[in-house]
């Protein structure tokens, strides 16, 4: 055994990205595109969660929802993944409190543009793709 006794975690991430001299495919590529997405959808929800005041819980909670729908487009096709990630939050909130109105927040008046019906069938939409046991 050698004196630096390396951690398994930290071989298997080290192993896992490109090493030099590595060359690199169109599926480490691909990939990582989607990663960096996920992560960008995931920082956006983690900013809208502390915005909205929501607990930890209820931020993991929208994680899980963005992580168990790959494509949030499903939910509606013409709003934008802000606009769903933000109606994914609202979903959560809305569980929890109920007295939790629509465009009641002053961050929620940011997004005037969100149009009832398209509004109510995202959140109908959820539970299609993601079950809350």
């Amino acid at each position: 055994m050698s004196v630096k006794a390396r951690n398994i975690s930290y071989l298997l991430q080290k192993y896992s990205t490109k090493q030099p001299g590595e060359r690199w495919t169109k599926e480490h590529e691909t990939m990582n595109r989607k990663e960096y997405r996920l992560n960008k959808k995931i920082m956006k929800a983690r900013t809208f969660g502390s915005q909205m005041y929501m607990t930890k819980n209820q931020i993991e909670r929208v994680i899980d929802i963005i992580k168990e729908i790959d494509d949030l487009q499903k939910l509606h096709r013409k709003l934008s993944d802000h606009d769903l990630i933000y109606i994914i939050c609202y979903f959560i909130k809305q569980q929890d409190h109920h007295d939790f109105k629509f465009k009641s927040n002053s961050f929620c008046k940011t997004f005037n543009h969100i149009n009832e019906t398209s509004f109510r069938k995202v959140l109908c939409n959820i539970p299609k793709y993601y079950y809350t046991y």
